[in-house]
């Protein structure tokens, strides 16, 4: 931080070993000098070193540092939203708030700001004004990855499943690397009983990270277990399934339940059986809930009587 003045250092040693030695110029007075010239060196290293440790106090105190930004920028429309964002790290929701609006103040075309104070306010439930404030940051910046993917959330809490659709799939257009936005988008088309595309994104979600347990487990569970007929897939809901297992060597027992469930829609009961009485076994000794274990229980004794699991939705 103080690197700037170590050319004022320097000129202040040299300067002061300079007029020392004019004015020490007596024997007695030049074992003196060098004495007197490393004590002088020596208060000005410790100026800078507290001078240096109080600004990391300040770096280490967000709040501190950037209410120091703005007593020496009051202009700063960034300082105030960082001051907001520090206040927000510490559940100060209110003084928060107060800060983005005094950064939107300044700077009413400020998208991060407004995109700030609208999760504030989603935070505090105030679903209208977040909407609100959201929808301002993507018309100041239309391409706000952050913004729909917010004002999707928003439309959901309000139970508005095809506008909070329309802005997740605007996150995939803007970001089709966003593995978590095709996730919700798969669940979302699943509310609305849009299979096509519910299975399309998470298909896009594995093919985007094949080993995410999570969406492999789900897809698979889908394709097996699914109700109507042109929706479910055996073939691909074992190699999903058994890709899921591998990764983690057999040992989880809602990963080895799916495989079972997979292999059952295949019409390999004994293989389903098999994998089911391993899955019961591992929830037993793992102390999964009493209801989980019934269930693959259930299920095990739908397999010895040669019928697949059908998921009621």
């Amino acid at each position: 931080m103080y690197l700037s003045l170590a050319a004022i250092i320097t000129l202040l040693v040299i300067g002061g070993d300079y007029f020392l030695h004019k004015g020490l110029s007596s024997q007695f007075g030049k074992h003196l000098r060098q004495p007197v010239t490393v004590c002088l060196l020596a208060v000005i290293v410790a100026i800078l070193a507290y001078l240096t440790y109080a600004r990391n106090k300040d770096y280490q105190n967000a709040v501190s540092f950037w209410s120091d930004n703005i007593k020496k920028q009051p202009n700063s429309s960034r300082a105030y939203n960082c001051l907001g964002i520090a206040y927000m790290k510490q559940g100060n929701l209110d003084k928060a708030t107060t800060q983005y609006k005094l950064a939107i103040r300044i700077n009413a075309n400020y998208a991060d700001a407004w995109n700030n104070l609208g999760t504030v306010s989603a935070q505090q439930g105030k679903w209208t004004q977040a909407e609100t404030q959201y929808k301002n940051t993507i018309r100041i910046d239309p391409n706000s990855v952050n913004a729909h993917f917010n004002l999707g959330n928003v439309f959901l809490k309000q139970g508005n499943l095809k506008q909070a659709a329309d802005h997740f799939e605007q996150v995939t257009r803007i970001n089709p690397g966003d593995i978590e936005t095709h996730i919700n988008l798969a669940h979302r088309f699943m509310q609305q009983e849009n299979l096509p595309k519910a299975l399309a994104h998470f298909e896009k979600a594995i093919e985007l990270n094949p080993n995410n347990l999570k969406v492999t487990n789900s897809l698979a569970w889908l394709l097996a277990t699914h109700p109507k007929d042109n929706v479910r897939n055996g073939a691909r809901a074992v190699e999903l399934a058994k890709h899921a297992c591998n990764i983690t060597d057999y040992k989880v027992p809602e990963l080895l339940d799916t495989l079972a469930t997979a292999y059952a829609e295949e019409n390999r009961f004994a293989e389903a059986v098999e994998t089911a009485a391993k899955a019961l076994a591992l929830a037993k000794s793992q102390k999964r809930p009493p209801a989980k274990i019934q269930q693959i229980r259930l299920r095990l004794e739908q397999y010895k009587a040669q019928k697949p699991f059908r998921w009621q939705p």
